[in-house]
């Protein structure tokens, strides 16, 4: 991931302030377990999402002096950037948008800053050091277990930062991080558009791993080879899904519920053998051109 100076600038702002918004929204707990958590098929998480707001605008919308004292390291492959958390004393947040809260000028805004197709974001930062500004949106996500399908594939920003809050009868916890970070290569057969699922356990895992924090320093270690199978997934999601469908079709030990998908798949790949075993040598290969033809120009179109 590559910076100019002002995206390093705000970028490096928000590694260090979600690594201190993890800790400061640890230390009151007491305050989220009051949240009703969505009970529903909205799975909107209204109060969630209105209390890290506040949150975020009364009580913690900068860094605070124990963190300024650290020092910010990005590592990603054979790169290395080093900065003292000092140089974002001056940046803060002046604001933080609700999803009905989002302007057609913010929208558009957004719009031109991402790849990915726009979505309203959970949340919407208005980070500045009142010289200059810069937005930045938040998914939230909240589990009572762990994986939980996350947004349509073709709505992912991999670098966009997520707040992730898993909650039980007994415990909260939370993790924050890169989207990239929470997929767990999983990407179930959807109803609409794919979704690949996110994983509280998998962000924490990749935390554990890859982001260290003590007295003086927040490091950040990004290596390429850990996420190319997840970005093949976002990037390639069909051809992600036709290897796990042929998996499946040659998987020798059946599970005692199959999906009802895998039952179909099967019996739509035996039709199809049937109707290929009896096409000439000419038939099968025009078959087999057609197949290719029609996905070369699907791909084009996407």
């Amino acid at each position: 991931m590559m910076y100019n100076h002002q995206q390093f600038y705000y970028e490096g702002f928000l590694s260090v302030y979600m690594y201190g918004l993890e800790e400061a929204l640890m230390n009151h707990i007491e305050e989220i377990e009051t949240i009703s958590f969505h009970s529903d098929e909205a799975n909107t998480d209204k109060q969630l999402k209105e209390f890290l707001k506040g949150f975020i605008e009364m009580k913690f919308n900068h860094l605070p002096s124990q963190i300024l004292q650290k020092t910010l390291i990005l590592k990603h492959d054979e790169l290395s950037l080093e900065k003292s958390c000092k140089a974002f004393e001056n940046i803060y947040i002046k604001h933080v948008y609700l999803q009905n809260e989002i302007t057609e000028e913010l929208k558009q805004r957004i719009k031109n800053s991402k790849k990915s197709v726009y979505t309203n974001p959970d949340l919407l930062v208005e980070c500045t050091d009142g010289n200059s500004s810069a937005y930045f949106s938040i998914e939230v996500k909240s589990t009572k277990k762990d994986s939980i399908p996350g947004s349509s594939i073709q709505q992912i920003n991999e670098n966009e930062w997520v707040i992730f809050v898993k909650h039980t009868k007994h415990k909260i916890e939370i993790t924050t991080g890169r989207y990239i970070n929470s997929i767990n290569n999983i990407l179930r057969f959807p109803d609409r558009s794919p979704r690949p699922e996110v994983s509280f356990n998998e962000m924490k895992r990749w935390n554990e791993n890859y982001r260290k924090g003590n007295s003086d320093i927040i490091c950040y270690t990004v290596n390429s080879d850990t996420i190319k199978e997840k970005q093949l997934l976002l990037e390639d999601w069909q051809n992600f899904l036709a290897d796990k469908w042929i998996q499946i079709l040659f998987q020798e030990d059946l599970k005692k519920n199959e999906p009802w998908f895998n039952v179909t798949l099967r019996k739509c790949a035996e039709k199809l053998i049937d109707k290929y075993d009896h096409f000439s040598l000419s038939e099968k290969e025009s078959f087999k051109k057609r197949l290719r033809n029609s996905i070369k120009k699907k791909s084009k179109k996407n």
